[in-house]
């Protein structure tokens, strides 16, 4: 076994403090913070990959910022902002810190999630208030009207965020610096679940208040995965900057670099080999300039000790709104998909402002919010309109085995609802219902296969077996087996008499394809192997696909 010097890992801990307290390994992005602080004020939102970063980033600027113990000072010895200069380090425990973190906001409706909101705002007021009361005297209090009730979320919450910085303000006479985490992950959930509007409505009035041309307010700092401005969230907020993943500043703020992970593998003697697999599996993420590792893999593997390759990032999140597009947008989509799943560049268009109200109808919605969640790496682009050409890649194994995953499980639910009558209306011989649930799984998941090639009927073929196989229980399920004068296309046999047979016979083209499919089951007596198992009644099915498009005919045999 490989001897690990690596200080100890904390998996899933986000918090500057704990980390560096407790001597846990922690990449030094420091630089990071001391950047933004010698910048001027402004609001600042970073878009990046889940797992990449974004709360550790967050965390470690309110630990130099905000007002602490003494021993908050040695943690950030040997880092790289304990160079930085006085224009830095005269903000160090200099400014109260308005702290949200709407991560945990998904409910199933706007009541709950209204009152998940009022929530967090509640506490952070609490928690404010108890700090500032212990520097002032008894007789000053919050003046909040409600801040801190977290029975409701009322017109005062939709405003308290300015007015809980104005409070500060007045009462400590340093302006506050407000840093939101996962600004965004309410606004997924709210269109998940149908109530988008009352969320918008919401955000419009709380950020917009509390950032736009707010006298009281330091700076701000949110992150989240994906960029919503264009709803109008952050609507005249004209000192808003975005560093989404195709910004070309902060490139090595998030997600290890090649030189980070390098000393890490050192550290810990990991073989060159290995070290070789590592950049395979976990590297390829271009941003700002800088192919980066994916930081959460990169620790997970050196956890694992004795080091194994694995594709850690899996699971990290439920990604419904990428299922749903997967669904919805898979019959376009599918081919782009399987070259990206070989490892092929592909020049696609993508829109970095796609609203969230809008994924359903704009043709580049799947293969943006790849690109934006960390699924596809950029390697160029260029201006196309308003919108942007740009050639995509899965940026490495770990990322291709997740989409990958990602696919079939999407392709396996959608399936799982409808083939059960889907097999019972072939039975039955009713070709309405066969006819129109066969089209809506051809249209859903066959766009993972190709139709292109010298056969594409025997992709229809093996594609309508995998339907059917659930019938197990009563019938077998026979792809090309004699019957009669030639072999059917799929023989759906009785496992005892008296059940009902269906032999099928499967032609790529429009409806008269239908005819020559039909003419043949009864020239070749394709039902004879029917007959002798004793089914009854005994179906005759001709299908014709066009592409995505399909017609069926039954007749009695």
């Amino acid at each position: 076994m490989l001897r690990v010097m690596l200080p100890p890992i904390a998996t899933g801990v986000s918090d500057f403090i704990t980390l560096r307290e407790y001597g846990a390994l922690y990449v030094d992005k420091t630089a990071f913070t001391a950047t933004l602080l010698g910048q001027p004020p402004s609001v600042t939102l970073f878009c990046r990959p889940r797992r990449f970063g974004k709360t550790l980033n967050l965390t470690t600027l309110r630990a130099f910022v905000e007002p602490g113990p003494p021993g908050v000072r040695a943690l950030f010895d040997g880092l790289a902002i304990a160079h930085a200069g006085e224009a830095v380090w005269r903000h160090f425990q200099a400014h109260p810190v308005i702290w949200l973190s709407f991560k945990d906001v998904k409910a199933r409706t706007w009541e709950a999630a209204s009152g998940q909101l009022a929530m967090q705002i509640g506490r952070e007021a609490q928690r404010l208030e108890s700090m500032v009361r212990r520097s002032l005297s008894p007789a000053e209090t919050l003046g909040s009207d409600g801040l801190t009730d977290t029975s409701r979320l009322t017109l005062a919450h939709e405003g308290g965020l300015q007015r809980l910085s104005q409070w500060l303000h007045d009462v400590g006479g340093r302006r506050p610096i407000v840093l939101i985490d996962e600004y965004d992950t309410p606004l997924h959930t709210a269109h998940e679940f149908g109530y988008y509007d009352e969320a918008v409505t919401f955000f419009r009035a709380f950020l917009g208040s509390g950032l736009k041309d707010n006298a009281h307010l330091e700076r701000a700092v949110l992150t989240g995965i994906l960029r919503v401005a264009k709803e109008s969230i952050f609507s005249g907020l004209n000192n808003l900057e975005v560093h989404s993943v195709l910004s070309r500043q902060h490139g090595d703020a998030f997600g290890f670099t090649e030189g980070e992970v390098r000393g890490l593998l050192e550290q810990a003697g990991v073989p060159v080999e290995l070290a070789d697999g590592m950049r395979e599996f976990y590297n390829g993420y271009r941003i700002g300039g800088f192919d980066v590792y994916n930081p959460w893999s990169v620790t997970q593997f050196f956890r694992d000790a004795p080091f194994r390759l694995a594709p850690y990032w899996v699971g990290t999140s439920d990604n419904a709104l990428i299922r749903q597009l997967l669904i919805e947008r898979g019959t376009v989509d599918g081919p782009t998909l399987e070259a990206i799943l070989r490892g092929e560049a592909v020049s696609v268009i993508i829109d970095e402002h796609l609203a969230l109200r809008d994924t359903e109808s704009r043709p580049e919605s799947l293969l943006s919010l790849l690109v934006m969640i960390g699924y596809l790496r950029v390697d160029d682009v260029t201006p196309e309109g308003t919108r942007l050409r740009a050639t995509v890649r899965a940026p490495n194994t770990e990322v291709r085995l997740a989409l990958a995953d990602l696919a079939e499980r999407t392709v396996t639910s959608a399936l799982r609802e409808p083939v059960e009558p889907l097999a019972a209306s072939l039975l039955a011989g009713d070709a309405d219902g066969f006819g129109r649930r066969l089209q809506f799984l051809v249209e859903t998941a066959l766009s993972f296969h190709t139709t292109a090639g010298r056969h594409p009927e025997r992709v229809y073929q093996a594609f309508i077996a995998g339907l059917l196989v659930g019938m197990e229980k009563t019938h077998r399920v026979e792809t090309d087996p004699e019957s009669g004068f030639g072999r059917a296309d799929v023989l759906v046999i009785p496992k005892q008499s008296g059940l009902a047979g269906v032999a099928m016979e499967l032609k790529v083209g429009g409806p008269e394809a239908l005819e020559v499919a039909m003419a043949q089951l009864r020239e070749r007596d394709y039902a004879a192997k029917l007959r002798q198992a004793g089914a009854a009644p005994i179906r005759l099915l001709a299908a014709a696909f066009d592409g995505k498009h399909v017609v069926v005919r039954f007749e009695e045999a």
